[in-house]
């Protein structure tokens, strides 16, 4: 669970300190506090670091075994799921709060780009919308979060055909694609990225993401907003 080996616990080669992050040490005091005065830590969550740098969420309780406290047992628990679960579940209440609250075009772009990526935990966000111009046309109008250049190819771009008929797939992407039907499009990997969408096939192997998700938005019933993101780990956004 915490990505160390067997031989490293037998060798004590652990140091439990160095792999729990600041802000959950106190919960290790208070365990130790418990064992020392009543033999027993009733369950506790905390986190620890893993080698690679991502976390591990456990459920904890433990017990003494002898009088003096030397040896005891520990029961742990991954939770991990529940409480990415959970952070992202309250992240999307913040989006839905903001963009009830948002009241302008611009404050819904805001809004995407601020709330919208830590709900998806995503490490990237650009907000598009229909060009005033040319409704066949996409434009960026908000990004955060990408590196530099990357986006530069992609500040305007094809909805549709000129003569409002499909892409070809050559040209086609997941931003397009969500605005067009009206529905999400989320692509897992960068395999099917390039597969599904040779046009994003730069941008793919520029950011290292590992997948892409677009949510359309409609604002009044009148303009569509997109919502696309990238990480590259665990959840491919």
């Amino acid at each position: 669970m915490i990505g160390r080996t067997r031989a490293e616990l037998a060798a004590g080669a652990i140091d439990w300190r160095a792999i729990t992050p600041p802000e959950w040490a106190a919960v290790d005091q208070e365990i130790a506090a418990a064992l020392a005065t009543r033999g027993v830590a009733p369950p506790r969550e905390k986190e620890y670091l893993r080698p690679d740098g991502t976390r591990v969420r456990l459920l904890l309780a433990g017990a003494t075994l002898d009088a003096a406290g030397t040896t005891g047992v520990t029961v742990a628990v991954d939770v991990t799921e529940r409480a990415q679960a959970e952070r992202r579940a309250a992240g999307l209440q913040q989006l839905t709060a903001a963009l009830n609250a948002a009241r302008t075009a611009d404050a819904v772009a805001d809004a995407i780009l601020e709330a919208g990526g830590a709900a998806l935990g995503a490490d990237a966000v650009a907000v598009v919308r229909v060009a005033a111009d040319d409704p066949t046309q996409l434009e960026v109008v908000r990004a955060r979060g990408w590196p530099e250049g990357v986006l530069d190819p992609w500040q305007r771009f094809p909805l549709v055909a000129p003569d409002g008929g499909p892409l070809p797939p050559a040209q086609d992407s997941v931003m397009s694609a969500a605005l067009r039907t009206g529905r999400p499009v989320w692509v897992s990997s960068p395999e099917d990225a390039r597969a599904a969408y040779p046009a994003l096939a730069e941008l793919v192997a520029a950011t290292g993401f590992g997948g892409l998700l677009a949510i359309p938005f409609v604002l009044g019933g009148e303009s569509s907003r997109d919502l696309a993101s990238g990480e590259p780990s665990e959840v491919p956004i």
